[in-house]
């Protein structure tokens, strides 16, 4: 071992516990501050199936955990941070980043032992940390699978170290763990073993080394081999379990849903070719991250020929990396570690096993390691030299690193939501049908049509067999009154034979779903409800058909009349989806519309048994315990309403909706209680109000008007109604009862005895009778009288 070796040796054995973990302090804070504009960003892209539409994540169960065997461990961190935050997306992102952060310093650790010195280990993890390819992990709530299977990687590689090192046994115990944890949150943690027999094989290695070094690298490798068989073994035992584990599922690896099934440029050599490319161009990012994309399906050119100027550009390309690492081999041999981690941890999706996605800037997470390791350990070769190197190597990497993290604060806003980030995609790469698609649907979801048809055109002009993008533009097209041409576009869409890509391919059945509702609604719009019937039942003939379509084909039959036949759909489709919250609720809705409330009550039962927070099922049966007198079911249900509400304004309109299934005079009286009951006066004094001015004779609506007239104290406004009252039913017991016990609080004790006899008399029975006789019999004491009485 030559002198440098010893010091760096040195370097790294002076650095004790304590003053690793300062390095800490100067590694996190750059990772929160670069990423800090990324946590008010949205939910966007694979988010709403990752997290906001995923039943693992929102009703996770430890049970289901042992089930689901695909990415258990992302989908459990998930679940915490929904535990934790809600649906709110800055507590995922806050999460994202904190494991960044995390990993940066492991890799400042995992760097130490490798490079020996603080200085080039401290470069290596502050290039890691703001390199903005990594935003697509961080950023990213899906990238969750990113930053936490490189957590665990990381761990284990160094306990695995530290376990070499000092021969504890927790170590040991810890890197097993570590990797287990690592193959159940994402797949391409498979290389830790290679990356761990790289390493046996650098530590053995001597820098520099003269003479034969491929016959020496043979004897180094094959003693590395000998001496970990068993860690090959298990190594190669865990990967036959993955294959198997996903077969089984269905699922990633070994299965038909992810996998391409053929070769990218259909034969191995154009997927050679292709992949070559493919690493040449993640090398221009590395080096280069000016243009990032979110998305490069459809977007990135398939080599066919050796000689075509891409794949000889690559192969240049590739040639630097590659001649590096012969040159490390002899003379600095973290050169040729820091290469060989980076393809090696690029093994998984390097097409090996053709997968449906040709490439993708979070699959450079981990592989950042490799990169950031020669970054860091070049730097610090070039600051040992004179001074003036010194000084230029230094400015140089803060220049980098200023750069780098301007570059990353700016891609931070791109994931600020879907729109911004697939505007931003689309004017990075306007020939990816993917983008086009994405933007045609954000426009979309802003309702603005002819923009949304622009971009659905322009994925079917890039991609003509693009399924979905014929769907969404007739969607657009029917929005905007063009039934005829929708028709059309959908009818080319039948004709459209699926790619057998997985995104398309395992969703055909619900693809052609979609295509024949939206042919029944063109039909309806053309005025042709019979045809209109036929789409919606070739809907549900796909395979049994889905609730959207079950419900389609009920609103036809509705518009029709046919209220019977709406009945019976919604009941086909509940025999095969009984716990679907939609159908339920449009079956209750049914019921209603045909005058059988009490048919609905059971269907809005069912949907609270699956969501005891739904808004509307709650609402209904406020109301329907309200009408049967129920006071306290009914206020459970309100209360439970109004926290699930969006907002108030929402809750109102809903409250509304649903009051207005009963008699318009009805309505009023319910809506007066419920609000009374959420301690919403003001608005049930103005539904009185309203009630009386349409049916002025309503003697319950004036009576509850009173009352909450002497809630507020407001006793002058309560007592001109319980008169009112009077006027028309003379005999009036409540109302002769309240305005006795007002006129005997006022003074005016003869008017109000004379309401109190007539109330006397009219009682209704002898409970009544000894009230008023006891307020009677307070005259004759200095006793104040009674509060009013609001006969319930």
């Amino acid at each position: 071992m030559n002198v440098v070796e010893r010091d760096r040796h040195d370097e790294r054995d002076g650095l004790d516990r304590h003053a690793q973990w300062r390095f800490f302090l100067l590694i996190a804070p750059l990772c929160w501050i670069i990423y800090a504009n990324s946590l008010g960003n949205d939910f966007v892209f694979d988010d709403l199936f990752t997290v906001v539409n995923n039943r693992t994540v929102l009703d996770f169960s430890f049970s289901r955990l042992l089930t689901d065997w695909f990415r258990p461990i992302r989908d459990l961190s998930l679940a915490i941070d929904y535990w934790l935050w809600g649906l709110n997306p800055s507590g995922f992102r806050l999460t994202n980043i904190l494991l960044h952060s995390f990993n940066s310093f492991l890799v400042f650790l995992v760097a130490l032992n490798i490079l020996r010195t603080p200085r080039a280990a401290l470069l290596a993890s502050l290039f890691f940390a703001v390199h903005p390819v990594q935003t697509e992990a961080v950023a990213y709530i899906s990238g969750r699978r990113d930053v936490l299977f490189a957590f665990f990687y990381l761990l284990s590689f160094y306990s695995f170290m530290r376990f070499k090192q000092t021969n504890a046994g927790k170590y040991a115990g810890c890197a097993l763990v570590a990797f287990l944890l690592s193959l159940m949150t994402k797949e391409m943690a498979v290389t830790l073993p290679l990356i761990v027999l790289l390493w046996e094989l650098y530590e053995r290695w001597p820098s520099p080394v003269k003479g034969r070094i491929f016959r020496r690298l043979f004897d180094h490798t094959r003693a590395v081999v000998r001496a970990n068989r068993w860690v090959l073994m298990g190594a190669a035992l865990l990967l036959a379990g993955l294959v198997i584990r996903y077969a089984v599922e269905g699922r990633g690896l070994g299965s038909t849903r992810a996998l391409r099934l053929d070769y990218w440029g259909g034969s191995v050599w154009h997927n050679m070719l292709t992949v070559l490319t493919v690493h040449a161009h993640y090398l221009k990012l590395l080096v280069a991250p000016v243009t990032l994309v979110a998305s490069y399906q459809g977007a990135f050119p398939i080599a066919t020929s050796l000689f075509q100027g891409r794949v000889l550009i690559a192969i240049l390309v590739l040639a630097v990396p590659l001649s590096l690492t012969m040159y490390g081999l002899f003379r600095e041999k973290q050169i040729a570690f820091a290469w060989a981690f980076y393809f090696i941890a690029l093994l998984p999706v390097s097409q090996i096993i053709p997968h449906h996605e040709l490439l993708a800037e979070h699959y450079l997470y981990l592989p950042m390691f490799g990169f950031s390791l020669f970054v860091g350990h070049l730097f610090w070769r070039l600051s040992q030299r004179q001074r003036v190197w010194r000084k230029i190597a230094l400015s140089g990497f803060v220049v980098i690193l200023v750069a780098l993290s301007a570059r990353t604060v700016v891609r931070n806003r791109d994931w600020r939501n879907g729109f911004t980030l697939w505007r931003a995609t689309y004017q990075a790469v306007p020939n990816s049908p993917r983008a086009a698609y994405n933007l045609g649907v954000e426009y979309s979801r802003r309702r603005e049509v002819d923009q949304a048809i622009f971009y659905f055109r322009r994925a079917i002009e890039l991609d003509p067999s693009h399924i979905l993008a014929y769907n969404n533009l007739a969607a657009a097209l029917l929005a905007k009154g063009e039934a005829k041409e929708a028709l059309a576009v959908l009818r080319r869409a039948l004709k459209l034979n699926p790619k057998r890509d997985p995104t398309i391919w395992g969703r055909r059945l619900s693809i052609y779903r979609m295509l024949y509702r939206n042919m029944a609604k063109c039909y309806l719009r053309l005025g042709q409800p019979d045809k209109a019937l036929e789409a919606a039942e070739r809907a549900i003939d796909q395979k049994e058909g889905d609730v959207a379509s079950f419900i389609l084909l009920a609103q036809i039959y509705a518009r029709l009349h046919r209220l019977d036949d709406a009945i019976a759909a919604c009941q086909r489709g509940l025999d095969l989806f009984p716990t679907a919250e939609d159908l339920h609720a449009e079956l209750a809705s049914l019921w209603v519309t045909s005058g059988h409330i009490e048919e609905a009550v059971p269907h809005w039962q069912a949907i609270l048994k699956k969501d005891p927070t739904h808004p509307q099922a709650n609402i209904h049966l406020a109301l329907r315990a309200i009408d049967r007198g129920d006071r306290k079911s009914a206020g459970r249900y309100l209360h439970q309403a109004l926290r699930a509400a969006i907002s108030e304004q929402q809750f109102h309109a809903m409250l509304v909706d649903a009051a207005s299934v009963y008699s318009r005079q009805r309505s009023f009286h319910l809506l007066a209680e419920a609000y009374e009951m959420i301690d919403q006066p003001s608005r049930a004094i103005n539904v009185c109000r309203e009630g009386l001015e349409q049916y002025p004779r309503d003697r319950e609506l004036r009576l509850k008007l009173a009352l909450l007239y002497v809630a507020q104290q407001k006793l002058d406004q309560a007592a001109e109604q319980w008169q009112r009252v009077i006027t028309e039913y003379p005999t009036d017991f409540l109302a002769n009862l309240n305005l006795g016990i007002y006129y005997l609080s006022k003074g005016d004790a003869e008017r109000g005895r004379v309401h109190l006899t007539l109330a006397l008399e009219h009682a209704p029975n002898e409970a009544g009778r000894q009230q008023v006789r006891e307020i009677m019999q307070r005259l004759k004491s200095p006793r104040s009288p009674s509060p009013p009485v609001d006969g319930r």
